[in-house]
């Protein structure tokens, strides 16, 4: 059937959305907008057919802060968008105490987007924000580079060692034994560090969704101070008193 002629589903017309939004993003499309705001989300639900009570319903029922999650949820990536836009020469003052880790990784700005991996309560997130169109986009992904090397890389190190040494002098049933319960603590201390990484970069979110939010409300009031009062027409009246005599 052609695409002009189909009536796609919800779940389709959702994943289709989105795609298109993420192509148009990474296109770098100057008409591109981040985020969607009340109001528009109301209207698109009206062209749809769907009734605003419905709408509020569905807020309230949903967690709009749900993580994106990847293959046996090692990362989760936290999103935010805020109405306000963060001039590059600023990012700075965002990005404010974060270190990055290595070169390899450190701060990198492209246009209206800077990215950088960072530590952060203990664990290394990476960091994207892209402020454009009056708006700014927050993205934090949970990285388990450290938790693997305080966890499951030591225990493999010290499972092979400890096992091979202790099987090549006694049972080998003994050596696999201790490698097996090596690894298990490795995995268990593996898990327990990825679910702290999560929530490390759940709380870099809201810190940073809290930053630009003070910073742009502040430029907003900067410029309602500077701008200029407004010229009061001088009446006839007014004019007469001030002529001579």
């Amino acid at each position: 059937m052609s695409p002009q002629k189909r009536v796609f589903s919800e779940q389709e017309t959702s994943e289709v959305l989105q795609k298109a939004a993420k192509l148009q993003e990474a296109a770098a499309d100057a008409a591109y907008t981040p985020g969607i705001t009340r109001s528009e989300l109301d209207r698109i639900a009206s062209e749809a057919g769907i009734h605003n009570k419905f709408v509020e319903q569905a807020l309230g029922e949903i967690q709009t802060t749900k993580p994106k999650r990847s293959w046996l949820n090692l990362s989760e990536e936290f999103e935010r968008v805020v109405d306000g836009e963060v001039d590059p020469d600023d990012f700075d003052q965002i990005l404010l105490d974060l270190k990055p880790v290595g070169h390899r990784h450190g701060l990198q700005q492209v246009g209206r987007t800077v990215s950088m991996q960072t530590y952060y309560k203990g664990a290394v997130c990476q960091v994207e924000i892209t402020s454009r169109k009056g708006r700014t986009r927050i993205k934090v992904k949970s990285v388990p580079l450290m938790a693997y090397f305080f966890s499951l890389h030591p225990a493999l190190i010290l499972g092979i060692v400890a096992g091979v040494n202790i099987g090549a002098r006694g049972p080998w049933l003994i050596g696999c034994m201790v490698f097996f319960f090596a690894m298990l603590a490795g995995i268990m201390g593996f898990s327990t560090l990825v679910k702290k990484g999560h929530s490390s970069a759940q709380a870099l979110v809201d810190v940073l969704e809290k930053r630009v939010e003070d910073h742009t409300s502040q430029l907003r009031e900067n410029l309602v101070k500077s701008s200029p009062a407004p010229v009061v027409p001088v009446t006839e009246a007014e004019q007469l008193q001030d002529m001579p005599g």
